[in-house]
């Protein structure tokens, strides 16, 4: 918002918290709001054959834990989620599967945390 330039902004924001209407606060009340797309490949096998392959569900798992992580223990030097809310993968319960796609949020009340973390 630079042309023209902003010097104070009022936001009005439905609060869930709250029994009715709106809250005002003084300082940061929203975050910056991005979707996340995570595709894993790894390769098919039977599950018979498991040395042939590489199981993305399980390396899906891995990488939802290490998000897991994430939220728990670096969130309060500058407040974020990260969150997955879709798994999409697998053709076949007999095979293992090559393809994994995560899909999720990313919320951040400071624009620098949020640059580094979609990146």
């Amino acid at each position: 918002m630079e042309n023209p330039k902003v010097d104070k902004m009022i936001i009005f924001h439905f609060a869930n918290s709250q029994p009715i209407g709106m809250e005002i606060q003084k300082d940061v009340s929203t975050a910056t709001i991005g979707r996340v797309s995570i595709d894993i490949l790894g390769k098919s096998s039977h599950w018979g054959d498991t040395d042939k392959g590489i199981n993305a569900i399980s390396v899906s798992g891995k990488i939802i834990n290490i998000i897991d992580e994430m939220n728990r223990n670096l969130s309060d030097k500058s407040p974020f989620i990260l969150g997955i809310g879709m798994i999409k993968g697998g053709v076949k319960n007999n095979i293992m599967a090559e393809k994994v796609r995560l899909e999720g949020t990313l919320r951040a009340i400071d624009d620098n945390t949020f640059k580094y973390l979609i990146n």
